[in-house]
């Protein structure tokens, strides 16, 4: 399903490198972020897809997929509850006070 070439970038903190970016982009150190890109990100190395790698993935994948569909109305649910009242009962606020092992 991925079966893709991974670059690896020179600079690993994307974050980092995506400030200094915008900042070169900003000061006009560099036309536009495109071109503040080019400039600034390098590929250390490049790694191809093992094929024996890609078919076990595929199948683990395919395993995640049904979990995550089977799993999203309890996501959504869990999703929907209010942080304050969650935040209360682990407090013991809601549910009384925990008791020791």
């Amino acid at each position: 399903m991925l079966n893709v070439e991974v670059a690896v970038p020179v600079v690993t903190e994307a974050s980092l490198i995506g400030a200094a970016i915008l900042a070169a982009a900003g000061v006009a150190a560099h036309p536009d972020p495109r071109a503040g890109i080019d400039a600034m990100v390098h590929v250390a190395e490049r790694i191809a897809p093992d094929p024996a790698a890609v078919a076990a993935y595929d199948r683990v994948f395919s395993v995640y997929e049904e979990l995550h569909a089977r799993l999203a109305p309890a996501n959504e649910a869990l999703g929907a509850l209010d942080p304050r009242g969650m935040a209360a009962m682990s407090r013991g606020v809601a549910t009384g006070p925990r008791r020791s092992p």
